[in-house]
């Protein structure tokens, strides 16, 4: 994603990585800012959210999906909370351990 891109310069407001439509996602608004600008930290929470979601529908603890990840499980936790950006590649694997599509974690 690029940084402080603006939904309305994306064609048709269509996510150019996952092909789904902005809408239903929230963005925070700031005074003075434009509203509809993109937060590097809230794409990193909504990310984070998910892997979380998806580690507890598996029943998997932090620890243990670390393990399958070959990480500390101090990485896997500040992931949950939005503190570190992930490259594609690491989510990609992420996704692959939790037994999902990587697009389940952009999805409403």
């Amino acid at each position: 994603m690029i940084k402080g891109k603006r939904l309305n310069e994306y064609v048709d407001g269509i996510c150019p990585l996952c092909k789904q439509t902005w809408e239903g996602m929230e963005y925070r608004e700031k005074k003075g800012k434009e509203p509809g600008i993109i937060k590097k930290r809230d794409v990193k929470k909504m990310i984070g959210e998910r892997v979380k979601a998806f580690r507890i529908e598996r029943q998997y603890s932090q620890l243990k999906l670390s393990k399958l990840l070959g990480t500390g499980r101090t990485y896997i936790s500040h992931i949950e909370n939005g503190r570190i950006n992930i490259s594609f590649e690491y989510l990609y694997k992420i996704a692959d351990v939790l037994k999902c599509s990587i697009h389940d974690f952009f999805e409403n």
